[in-house]
């Protein structure tokens, strides 16, 4: 009798360590894929930054071209002189 009580004791605990092991697994699958989409975003953010830079030089460029004297106008005193035209040469 008592190896059988034995038999079931050990079965139980094999399919409960077995049942940790798939947990574990699944625990370990599930912060791979956190940790891939969390690069992913990573790598979208920065060729987002990388895009809005270039377009924030064009920009730049193009008002300095112009003649609208945006490098003056970041102090204070020039806050509002974006919204009026820009002088034409």
């Amino acid at each position: 009798m008592a190896s059988r009580a034995q038999e079931a004791d050990s079965g139980l605990r094999g399919a409960l360590f077995d049942s940790v092991k798939v947990l574990a697994g699944t625990l370990l699958a599930i912060a791979r894929m956190r940790l891939e989409l969390l690069s992913t975003e990573i790598e979208e953010q920065r060729a987002w930054f990388g895009s809005m830079l270039v377009w924030r030089l064009v920009a730049l460029f193009c008002a300095w071209r112009d003649g609208c004297g945006w490098p003056e106008s970041f102090g204070e005193e020039n806050r509002f002189r974006h919204l009026e035209p820009c002088p034409r040469r």
